[in-house]
């Protein structure tokens, strides 16, 4: 299914829930409204409906050559000019008292945070809110991002607003929303039970006769929290088998039961986010405080998981921003031997590497966000997770830039380096694995792919090879159809030609990969990883393209730099993509990713590295 991405704008008109009545009404009002919109959506051509779908089968869509931007220059500036002052405001109050001894957020910040109404930006305005569009917040989230702590105790009620907005009742919306706005209302969403052996199946956490009991781990503000969206096994009387939902938890309304803070998880790193191990005890819950029915369940977990990632991608970019003002100046400084240490190729080449990568996750978050506010898409769900993929690349280039540059001290304790790395390496491993991200971008990819062409049966068709191998010149050297360097200025014509040529060789190599792998494509993790890289490439040069394209025919400062990384990320790209599909047209990349695979299960079956020592005997 194309999951049409959550717009604060858009409310769905129908009611959702009844809090004076169990029966569910609304459900099947819903139904049809879904109904009536795939039949809408059903007609457009999926070019239009998704960038990444598009692209995947060969199709383009002009318009998304042109990067969205603000009709109104007031409105840009406007907002620039909100930006910088609370970017100025928290990096003062940053300053002030450290977050790590406190624990906490500081009074400093959060003073810093109410003042510029930060919380009531993502609500909507009948609410108390602002509503802003998700340019806006993108600019926000990048100034509150110089501290990935201030960002993810921002982002964890902003992620409750939207689940409020889109899932809970009239009543539900009109009683919490106003007061997340202000700030009387911390929510926090206790989702996970046990991180070793999680499924639905084997969730303790249940309501039974009315009485929610269980535990609940890696809760964000648990502490804090005076409102819990929390998702428990239920089994009231009038159902035979139990099923799973989403409650709304008050703390004002626990009656006998109680909330307990069992533990706090003492991390590495992001000190001031209150990660806890929170014990629900004898609370009673009726149908009024369910967010969801048990069919929405899967889907509002899903959101929680992966949804809204451009506004993690940009608080990274802010991060960054700030840890190469701090690198450069580092750099710029520092003198070994008779050279600033900034005059080394090596140091050069790492800071390099990690503003390429700031380049490209910035420019996809600004376009995607830009796309939505200007309703031009329906689906994010690759884009999201392709944002993500670049967020975890980005980060992990941060640590390697940090060391490659600073050296030692980047570990020596009271640097501001060392905490760098403390917070990247705490924020990743709160991350989803990159597996679950490729499976998101490639399956989603692929069952699009086969709607929209000929090819019929894919699941169950027999592992066929094609004849058709990569050095047929259709593949090698494939003739222009789109004609994309014509919208462009002629400094990026390159670039174009390589995005459509590439656009042309995986529309072919999804027929190799998908007889190739049949039906074990989605287990195969060189299948996934071969699609998720390409349709990624793939985004992200249009990104690229479409944003240097702006800058340099406005004239803006360093336009000619953005030319020189487009066209650079594009060349590097292009070949990226070239070699997976030469690979796949020749049958060979499932054979040799799939080999690295058993590498890894060797090695986990042995307990270690089971290779003997090069000076061992066998005699």
């Amino acid at each position: 299914m194309l999951r049409r991405s959550l717009s604060l704008r858009k409310v769905p008109s129908f009611r959702r829930f009844s809090a004076e009545t169990t029966e569910r009404k609304d459900i099947t009002e819903r139904k049809e409204w879904e109904i009536k919109q795939k039949e809408i959506e059903s007609k457009i051509p999926i070019e239009k409906r998704s960038v990444s779908r598009g692209l995947a089968l060969n199709r383009f869509e002009k318009d998304f050559l042109i990067y969205p931007e603000y009709s109104e220059t007031d409105d840009a500036e406007k907002i620039k000019d909100r930006v910088r002052k609370i970017d100025s405001e928290l990096r003062a109050a940053l300053l002030l008292e450290s977050m790590d001894k406190a624990g906490t957020l500081t009074s400093s910040v959060m003073a810093t945070l109410l003042k510029n109404g930060i919380y009531g930006t993502f609500v909507p305005k009948e609410f108390g809110g602002e509503n802003l569009c998700h340019k806006d917040l993108a600019c926000i989230h990048e100034a509150i991002g110089q501290d990935l702590s201030t960002f993810l105790n921002v982002y964890n009620a902003q992620l409750a607003t939207n689940l409020l907005v889109f899932y809970g009742s009239p009543e539900h919306r009109a009683k919490y929303l106003p007061k997340i706005a202000s700030f009387q209302c911390k929510p926090a969403i206790c989702m996970h039970d046990d991180l070793e052996n999680e499924t639905l199946a084997s969730f303790t956490t249940s309501v039974v006769k009315g009485e929610l009991n269980g535990t609940k781990v890696n809760v964000i503000n648990g502490k804090n929290a005076n409102l819990f969206l929390i998702l428990a096994k239920n089994k009231f009387s009038h159902m035979d088998k139990p099923n799973h939902s989403w409650y709304l938890l008050d703390s004002s309304e626990l009656g006998h039961g109680k909330v307990d803070v069992v533990d706090r998880h003492e991390t590495h790193g992001l000190k001031a986010l209150n990660i806890s191990k929170l014990k629900f005890s004898n609370i009673s819950l009726t149908h009024s405080k369910e967010l969801c029915s048990a069919e929405s369940t899967k889907e509002i977990s899903a959101e929680i998981l992966s949804s809204n990632q451009i506004y993690h991608g940009a608080a990274v970019c802010g991060f960054i921003k700030k840890l190469l003002v701090e690198i450069t100046e580092y750099a710029n400084r520092k003198v070994v031997g008779n050279h600033r240490l900034g005059e080394s190729m090596t140091v050069q080449k790492a800071i390099a590497e990690l503003g390429m990568n700031l380049f490209v996750l910035e420019s996809i978050v600004y376009y995607l966000a830009g796309l939505l506010d200007e309703n031009l898409i329906l689906a994010t769900d690759i884009e999201n997770s392709i944002v993500a993929r670049n967020v975890h690349r980005t980060l992990r280039q941060a640590l390697l830039t940090i060391i490659d540059t600073i050296g030692i001290l980047s570990t020596e304790q009271g640097f501001p380096y060392e905490q760098r790395i403390r917070d990247v390496n705490t924020y990743l491993s709160l991350c989803l694995p990159e597996f679950v991200h490729m499976k998101n971008i490639a399956i989603p990819t692929i069952e699009s792919w086969i709607t929209n062409t000929k090819y019929q049966n894919v699941m169950f068709k027999p592992n066929i090879v094609k004849k058709l191998i990569f050095g047929d010149s259709r593949s090698k050297d494939p003739k222009l159809q789109h004609y994309i360097a014509e919208h462009a200025h002629p400094s990026l014509a390159e670039s174009c030609t390589r995005l459509e040529q590439t656009m042309f060789r995986f529309d072919g190599a999804l027929t190799n990969i998908c007889d190739m792998s049949g039906k074990r494509m989605v287990k195969e993790p060189a299948s996934l990883w071969n699609i998720a890289t390409v349709v990624e490439n793939n985004f992200a040069m249009m990104a690229c393209i479409a944003r240097a394209n702006r800058s340099y025919c406005i004239g803006l400062r360093n336009a000619d730099l953005e030319i020189t990384m487009a066209n650079t990320y594009c060349m590097k790209a292009n070949e990226q993509s070239k070699e997976i599909c030469e690979e796949i047209w020749n049958n060979l990349l499932l054979s040799t990713r799939n080999r690295e695979i058993d590498i890894g299960k060797a090695m986990l079956e042995a307990g270690g590295y089971c290779i003997e020592i090069p000076i061992e005997k066998n005699w």
